[in-house]
C-alpha cells in the first residue's frame, strides 16, 4: 500500500542543493559578526556528515527539518555545555549563533529530542567519518594512543534519602553502579576515551558499568578498531590499568602494551629462557595461590632475601622481600612485558605524554562544558552523550 504525499527525494524547510527558482520559507540569517568556530563548523559538518545525516530524513509528507541543520544545533550545544532540548529551543530563537545553524527554523525541544534518539545508533558512523577526514588530511597518526576513564553522574537520584516517587523512577535505571570519584561515591558510569598521542584527537570511547579499569582494556580497544578505523602501534595508561586482563587484551590485538606497574619505583618483574617469574637480580620467584573473598583466586609470586641482595637499591625492595600479586586466572607474561616498556626511553616519552594529552579531553568535557551529569538514561543514553562530546571535540580540533 503506497504511502499518500510520497516526495521522490526529501524536502527541506531550508538547506543546500535547492534550485534558485524554488520558494524559500525562511531567509538564510547573516554570517557578519557570528564567531569563527560556527561558520567553521558548519561548514565542516555540511561537508563530512551532511549526505550521511540528511539520509535520516523522511521522503514523504510536507516539508520537513533539515536533519543537518537540527544535528549541527544539538553538536553546537554539546560544544557550549548546553544540552537540554528546551534550552536549545529557546537558543534557537533569541541567538543569533543556533539561528545560523539551523538554518532560521526554530524547532521545539520535542523535535531535538527525537532527533538526538534517531541519531544515536549513527553517531559511531559518524564519528568514523570524522576521524577518516582527520587521517586523510594527516592529523590522526595513529603512532600510539592515550587511554584514561572518568566517572560521571547518572540522571538517578544519588541520595539515599530520596522520595518514594524518586526511587520508583530510578528503578529504570538499575545499570548505573555505585562508583568511587575523587574520594567520593556517586551513583552513575565509567567513561572510557582513547586520545590519539600525537594529535589529541579522540579515537574510541565507551560507557560501562564497571567501577574499576582493571578489565576495561579489551572493550576500549574494540571501540576504537570501531570507531576510527583502525588500530595504533601503542597504548599507554596509567597503573589502575595494570592487570593481565587488560595487557593480554592489547597483545591480543597487536599492539604493544606500556602500563605502569601497581607499585611504583620498583624495577619489574620478568621470566626467563624457562617461563620462570625472576626478579632484577634474576632470583626466581616462589608461588604461593589463595582465596581472597572479592576477587577469587589469586596467584603471589615472592622473592626472598632482599635485605642483603647487591641490588637492592637499583631494584627499588624497601624490605626483605618482594611480591607480585596476580589473579591466578590472568597471564602474567603480557602484563610482565607492559611494565618492562615503562623502563624504556620510549615508554618514558609516552607516559609524559599521557597526563597533558588525555586530562584535557576531560578538562574540555567536565570544565568548559560543564559534563558532570547525565540526562540520558542508561548505558545507551550515557553512550550516546560521551558520543556527541567525542564528535564535537574531534571537530574543534579539525577546524
Amino acid at each position: 500500500m503506497s504511502r499518500h504525499n510520497r516526495r521522490s527525494v526529501p524536502a527541506f524547510l531550508k538547506g543546500p542543493g535547492r534550485t534558485a527558482d524554488q520558494p524559500v520559507l525562511l531567509e538564510r540569517p547573516v554570517t557578519e559578526g557570528l564567531p569563527p568556530l560556527v561558520t567553521s563548523v558548519k561548514g565542516l559538518v555540511e561537508v563530512v556528515l551532511g549526505p550521511r545525516l540528511r539520509a535520516l530524513a523522511s521522503d514523504h509528507g510536507g516539508y520537513s527539518y533539515d536533519p543537518c541543520g537540527l544535528f549541527l544545533v544539538l553538536l553546537f550545544g554539546y560544544l557550549q555545555g548546553i544540552r537540554s532540548s528546551r534550552r536549545l529551543e529557546e537558543a534557537c530563537k533569541f541567538d543569533r549563533r543556533y539561528e545560523y545553524l539551523s538554518d532560521g527554523v526554530q524547532p521545539d525541544h520535542a523535535t531535538l529530542a527525537r532527533l538526538r534518539r534517531r541519531a544515536g545508533c549513527e553517531i559511531e558512523d559518524l564519528f568514523l567519518l570524522v576521524c577518516q577526514e582527520a587521517e586523510r588530511r594527516g592529523v590522526l597518526e595513529r603512532r600510539a594512543m592515550v587511554v584514561d576513564g572518568t566517572k560521571v553522574a547518572a540522571v538517578r537520584n544519588q541520595w539515599k534519602r530520596a522520595l518514594k516517587e524518586a526511587e520508583e523512577v530510578d528503578a529504570l535505571e538499575d545499570e548505573a553502579q555505585t562508583m568511587l570519584s575523587n574520594g567520593k561515591y556517586l551513583v552513575g558510569y565509567n567513561l572510557q576515551v582513547a586520545a590519539d598521542a600525537s594529535s589529541g584527537m579522540i579515537v574510541g570511547y565507551v560507557a560501562s558499568s564497571c567501577a574499576t579499569d582493571r578489565n576495561l582494556m579489551g572493550q576500549v580497544a574494540d571501540s576504537v578498531e570501531r570507531q576510527s578505523g583502525g588500530l595504533p602501534q601503542k597504548a599507554v595508561a596509567d597503573r589502575g590499568y595494570d592487570s593481565g586482563q587488560n595487557a593480554q587484551a592489547l597483545t591480543d590485538k597487536g599492539v604493544e602494551a606500556v602500563l605502569p606497574a601497581i607499585k611504583p619505583r620498583q624495577a619489574p618483574f620478568t621470566k626467563d629462557d624457562q617461563g620462570r617469574v625472576v626478579c632484577p637480580a634474576g632470583h626466581v620467584a616462589k608461588t604461593y595461590y589463595y582465596n581472597e573473598r572479592k576477587t577469587g583466586l589469586r596467584l603471589r609470586y615472592r622473592v626472598t632475601g632482599c635485605a642483603q641482595c647487591p641490588l637492592r637499591v637499583a631494584c627499588g625492595a624497601t624490605g626483605r622481600r618482594r611480591e607480585l600479586t596476580v589473579t591466578a586466572s590472568a597471564p602474567t607474561q603480557a602484563r610482565l612485558q607492559a611494565n618492562a616498556r615503562c623502563e624504556t626511553e620510549e615508554g618514558r616519552t609516552l607516559l609524559r605524554l599521557r597526563g597533558p594529552t588525555i586530562e584535557r579531553v576531560f578538562g574540555q568535557f567536565k570544565g568548559n562544558q560543564g559534563f558532570r551529569r547525565l540526562l540520558l538514561r542508561g548505558l545507551s543514553g550515557a553512550t550516546v552523550e560521551l558520543g556527541l562530546l567525542a564528535l564535537g571535540f574531534n571537530l574543534r580540533a579539525l577546524i
